[in-house]
């Protein structure tokens, strides 16, 4: 995939293919939704001057949910022009505010952020900062909107499964809809990769959510976009049907006597592809625990 490239008239794909970030234009100027890595923090600013965008005419960033790879460009940005404004969802704003959670994503994105550059994904990486005192302008909640231009607005909805605070942002009239990583994530050539961190039961609310949306752009956190209405149904369903499927899988092997750390092994060398080999083995593993434990959450 190409990267930058135009999704529609308004809606341009930044970023890199492992972590994605959307640039929007409205009559009003331009909104970024989705944060990234920090270490792409410089290709990201390189892009949008090439595209011939001014800083100041980005007037909000948007984050729909709170985990350090879809966050972290976004402190250097509004460091450098702070006259952005900052929207998060309002479930995120103690999240984003607790000194301790702070500090462990600024370690994972720190370790990540050098992986990218091992893999030479990045050129450089940036000078760290404690970003405790940033600003949160805009909380969003359920069904608010930002208004782009007299016939289009975004929507936010409330989209838990993955994280407690997920959120989806859909334009109504373009029917482009951001998930983050709210539907899971897709891989070419490789097996639909469920992630419900925080809640199964959550999680499949949320795919029939944003499946009902009948959106004709289906915009991921990571490895791109989806096209094409049908297409984007058949994805959904499948997301739907995979999740339970693995669920099942898991709950089989607790049954046949694997222990949650010898499935999370397995599982975790399975799944770590793409964007996940730049996180850390052990941190795949944790992840995957927690998925395991999810599953027994919901099913028992």
């Amino acid at each position: 995939m190409t990267i930058p490239q135009k999704i529609t008239e308004n809606v341009t794909i930044l970023g890199t293919y492992e972590f994605n970030q959307y640039l929007i234009k409205g009559d009003d100027g331009y909104i970024i939704i989705e944060g990234g890595i920090s270490a792409q923090t410089e290709k990201l600013k390189d892009q949008i001057k090439n595209l011939g965008v001014n800083f100041h005419d980005i007037h909000t960033l948007v984050v729909l949910h709170a985990h350090f790879d879809h966050i972290m460009t976004f402190p250097y940005i509004m460091h450098e022009f702070p006259w952005i404004k900052l929207a998060i969802p309002k479930k995120a704003e103690n999240i984003l505010k607790n000194p301790r959670i702070i500090s462990k994503i600024l370690i994972s994105d720190k370790k990540v952020s050098f992986n990218a550059k091992e893999k030479g994904l990045i050129k450089d990486l940036p000078q760290y900062f404690d970003f405790k005192d940033l600003p949160f302008d805009i909380l969003l909640t359920e069904n608010d909107t930002l208004f782009l231009d007299e016939k289009e607005r975004i929507r936010f909805l409330d989209v838990p499964g993955h994280s407690p605070d997920g959120m989806a942002a859909f334009m109504e009239n373009g029917k482009v809809l951001f998930v983050s990583d709210a539907a899971g994530v897709l891989f070419d050539n490789h097996p639909y990769k469920p992630n419900y961190f925080f809640n199964m039961g959550h999680y499949l609310n949320s795919l029939s959510k944003l499946k009902d949306l009948d959106a004709e752009f289906l915009c991921f956190g990571h490895n791109g976009f989806l096209k094409g209405k049908e297409r984007i149904r058949v994805f959904f369903d499948n997301a739907i049907l995979k999740t339970k499927e693995f669920s099942q899988v898991i709950l089989d092997e607790l049954k046949a006597g694997r222990s949650e750390d010898e499935i999370a092994s397995v599982l975790t060398k399975k799944f770590s592809v793409g964007f996940l080999k730049l996180f850390p083995m052990q941190d795949n593993l944790r992840l995957w625990k927690i998925m395991v434990q999810r599953s027994k959450e919901y099913s028992f």
